[in-house]
């Protein structure tokens, strides 16, 4: 079987369980006064969020750079470069979240391909 993914999606699905490893799945089970049983994992789904995507590009500068420069190919290219990260990942997260259209850049976007063995009976 073979998977398609955005490279940004990669990484950053990657450190996202990397930082749930980290927190060792730790969830709140709230029961409520109606006997309704949840498990209440927002906090440490935001949490992984902003772990992976502070990772993969920090925080001080991605907000000095959206805030403070044209979002044209160009400049993120010497962004992606000045933060050492793929500029697939830094239009990844601009497009997450809503500073792109996904159509805009896409080809400063990577695919990968993933190779899943199954097996055959």
């Amino acid at each position: 079987m073979i998977g398609k993914k955005s490279a940004d999606i990669f990484w950053f699905s990657l450190f996202h369980e990397i930082k749930h490893v980290l927190q060792q799945k730790i969830k709140k089970v709230i029961i409520s006064d109606d006997g309704d049983l949840s498990i209440d994992n927002s906090e440490l789904e935001k949490e992984a969020d902003n772990f992976a995507k502070d990772l993969l590009i920090p925080k001080a500068a991605y907000e000095s750079f959206i805030k403070e420069t044209e979002l044209t190919k160009k400049n993120i290219i010497e962004f992606a470069e000045k933060v050492d990260i793929d500029p697939c990942i830094v239009v990844g997260r601009l497009q997450k979240e809503g500073k792109l259209n996904y159509n805009q850049f896409y080809g400063l976007k990577k695919k990968y391909t993933i190779l899943i063995p199954y097996k055959t009976q």
